[in-house]
Formats: C-alpha cells, sequence, structure tokens
C-alpha cells in the first residue's frame, strides 16, 4: 500500500475521490466523494464530502479499493433521460434538438458539446418516447456543485421546451382513491389524477440518469463510512467537526 500511494500516486491533496470495493461496481456518485487532507507513508486522511466527516485510513487497505480521481477527470458528462409524448412528430422532435444544441451553444463557458442525443425507448401503449441526453461540460468532476447547479439549469431548460412545444409526456390518466386529512380538506373519492408512468413504478428504470445524488439513491447505496468498512476499508480515526477543506489552484 505504501509503494502504491508513494510510485503511482492516485491522488493528490485537495482531489476529489471516489471509493469502492475491487469486486463491486465502480462508485459513480459524486454526492459519495472524499476530499484527500493529508498523505503520509502510512495513511491517507480523508473529508467525506456530503457529511463532513473525518476518517484516517491505512494507505495498505486504500490500496485494495477501487479509485477515481475526480480531478482528473476531466470534461464531466451528464446523463438525461427525457420522456416526450409519442404523439410528437420528427419534425418536432428535430426542432426540439436543435433548441437544445443552441442552448448548449449559447453556454460554451459551461458545456462543451452534446454528445448524443438518442432514443432509447418506445411505449406506444402508455403513449411515451424515452430519449437520452448525454452532454459534456467543460469542467472536472473535482469542480462538483457547480456541475450540478448547471446540470439542474439543463433539466430544467428541457422540461420548460417539451412543454412549450406540447411534446411532453403528462402521464396517462387514471382513478385513485385519495383520503383527506382530519382538518376537512378532504380529497373527492374517485378523483381522477394524471400520474406519469415512470412516477407509478419507482423500482423501474423510467428515472431521470442524471449523475445520481441523494434525492435519487438509497442512503445505503451512498460510499459513507459504513459502506467503506464494508468493503474493507480500515478506519483508525473518525472526527465529525471542522470546516470543510479550501484548496488553491
Amino acid at each position: 500500500g505504501i509503494l502504491l500511494i508513494a510510485t503511482r500516486r492516485p491522488y493528490d491533496l485537495g482531489d476529489r475521490i471516489l471509493l469502492s470495493g475491487p469486486n463491486s461496481p465502480p462508485e459513480t456518485n459524486p454526492a459519495a466523494s472524499w476530499f484527500v487532507e493529508d498523505i503520509n507513508l502510512s495513511s491517507t486522511t480523508l473529508r467525506y464530502a456530503a457529511s463532513n466527516e473525518v476518517a484516517t485510513v491505512s494507505n495498505g487497505s486504500i490500496a485494495q479499493a477501487r479509485i477515481i480521481n475526480c480531478a482528473r477527470s476531466s470534461n464531466a458528462v451528464i446523463n438525461h433521460q427525457v420522456v416526450l409524448s409519442y404523439d410528437a412528430t420528427d419534425e418536432q422532435i428535430d426542432q426540439f434538438q436543435d433548441s437544445i444544441e443552441k442552448y448548449i451553444a449559447n453556454l460554451s463557458n459551461r458545456w462543451h458539446s452534446i454528445i448524443f442525443f438518442l432514443c432509447g425507448k418506445v411505449n406506444s401503449g402508455e403513449g411515451y418516447v424515452e430519449y437520452n441526453l448525454r452532454v459534456r461540460h467543460v469542467r472536472p468532476w473535482q469542480e462538483t456543485p457547480i456541475i450540478l447547479n448547471n446540470q439542474g439549469e439543463l433539466v430544467r431548460f428541457v422540461a420548460s421546451l417539451a412543454k412549450e412545444m406540447k411534446i411532453d409526456y403528462k402521464g396517462r390518466t387514471q382513478k385513485v382513491q385519495a383520503v383527506g386529512e382530519a382538518s376537512g380538506r378532504n380529497a373527492h373519492l374517485g378523483e381522477t389524477r394524471t400520474i406519469p408512468e415512470y412516477h407509478q413504478r419507482p423500482d423501474s428504470s423510467h428515472h431521470s440518469s442524471l449523475i445520481p445524488t441523494r434525492m435519487n439513491r438509497a442512503p445505503e447505496n451512498v460510499l459513507g463510512v459504513p459502506k467503506l468498512k464494508a468493503a474493507g476499508v480500515d478506519f483508525d480515526t473518525m472526527e465529525g467537526t471542522g470546516e470543510p477543506p479550501v484548496f488553491e489552484n
């Protein structure tokens, strides 16, 4: 472990890194990242970005983990699943794509380019078509907060554009029996509500494939201290105090 850290140097001070077990799928959630605060011959000190926890990890242990270095992962890639109406024409889809390309081009200080906009699934019965949008950012994943903010703005633009063009998928209409609150604001039984298909089946793949956050992933899937322990990483000390590190370029 000492030789690996000293010779290969998989990370430097200030780097944002992601860790996972050698036999588990690679961790790709930026919210589950760690900042490298100190490196010595025997251990590495890390600060968990999501909760500000500090952990000291033996180099021998961390050398067995899969390490993703966000600082060296240039041009972060954003994936987003767009659900549109099945009734949208080819001309409307072309216009929709052109508008997204213009949006990306006008924000060249944020976005590098569109990698692709492809049809992923067609469901004529439910009346929707899924498209996969992949966009390349100008910044590395080291700057996760900025990237996620830009991502949110892109998602809002895409949703507003689809609604403006009247090609957004509104979901199928079904009757639900709602029980009102005790305050007297009772809902009408048999009330008709529109529930999008991808909201009705939370266990399906009909979700935005944006870079995941704690909002769309179960807590146990976030690689914090418990999961690192389960992956075989040994912790010598832990603290829960202190301010987040500030690193200068």
